[in-house]
């Protein structure tokens, strides 16, 4: 399962970094694939649609989505989880520590 992480970063760098990074490192403990949108390439012109396109576009591409704490401070994560209800992903939030603590095997085929 590929688990998406969002929260404030534009306003909060570079104090929100260990915080992504945090969150990056229990996932990946607890067996899940991540998208941490401060690891991805941002080979582009830095624009702040620029970002959105390149963090949607992994967003989509995901299971679930991760929600950090203080979301509500975020114009890009109400995005996120606007789509992510959309999309009917997976919707985990930090504070509610709600995330199993293994990450779900696939169903065998028949």
């Amino acid at each position: 399962m590929t688990v998406y992480i969002s929260g404030p970063i534009s306003a909060y760098l570079p104090a929100c970094v260990p915080i992504f990074a945090t969150a990056a490192e229990l996932l990946r403990s607890r067996g899940y694939s991540v998208i941490n949108p401060l690891e991805l390439p941002h080979n582009h012109d830095k624009q702040r649609h620029s970002f959105m396109l390149e963090c949607i576009t992994c967003l989509v591409n995901c299971d679930a989505i991760y929600i950090l704490d203080n979301y509500e401070l975020s114009k890009g994560t109400r995005v996120d989880i606007y789509i992510a209800r959309y999309l009917e992903l997976l919707i985990f939030f930090a504070q509610d520590d709600t995330l199993p603590l293994v990450c779900p095997q696939p169903s065998p085929l028949p």
